[in-house]
């Protein structure tokens, strides 16, 4: 397989994004699941503190605004 047709594979797949909130900050990893394995995308962290109610929905908008 070429360099060529392996890139359009992964562009013709679905893209995934995991994200987990904690008291001290937010995370975020965009990822491919291909035959089962997961090829990693880019990940995002950020440290917070004062973390308030609707983290969650937070730390959806600045996952999706960062890594889009």
């Amino acid at each position: 397989m070429n360099i060529e047709n392996y890139m359009l594979l992964m562009i013709m797949m679905k893209i995934y994004i995991y994200i987990d909130v904690s008291m001290y900050g937010t995370g975020a990893y965009l990822y491919q699941l291909i035959d089962g394995v997961e090829y990693s995308i880019q990940f995002v962290l950020v440290q917070q503190t004062n973390i308030e109610p609707g983290k969650e929905a937070y730390a959806i908008y600045y996952a999706l605004m960062t890594l889009g």
